[in-house]
């Protein structure tokens, strides 16, 4: 059993909270590692929907991704807003990122 894989048993039995171990590749530009991170994806997904008792849909999975994303604008936008009321301005420039 390796360190890594005890830690987090030990941690999921002395917290109580549920942990999943992924495995990540070691080599990010090659293409079995592309497909071995594709599989951890999909065994998560697989984890998380018996887990949670929920079917996860990329549509679903988008549309969540989109919202998120449109709420920390709005957040940063706000933000941005407060620090150039400061004199003299905190922020001189922020360039926004339309999310997909």
């Amino acid at each position: 059993m390796t360190a890594r894989k005890k830690m987090f048993e030990l941690l999921q039995k002395n917290v109580m909270k549920p942990v999943y171990v992924m495995h990540l590749p070691q080599v990010p530009d090659d293409a079995a590692s592309l497909e071995l991170w594709y599989e951890e994806l999909q065994r998560l997904k697989k984890h998380l929907e018996a887990a949670l008792e929920v079917e996860i849909t990329d549509e679903a999975l988008y549309e969540a991704i989109h919202n998120n994303n449109e709420e920390a604008l709005r957040a940063l936008t706000g933000f941005n807003l407060t620090m150039n009321k400061a004199n003299p301005r905190l922020i001189l420039r922020v360039r926004h990122v339309k999310s997909v």
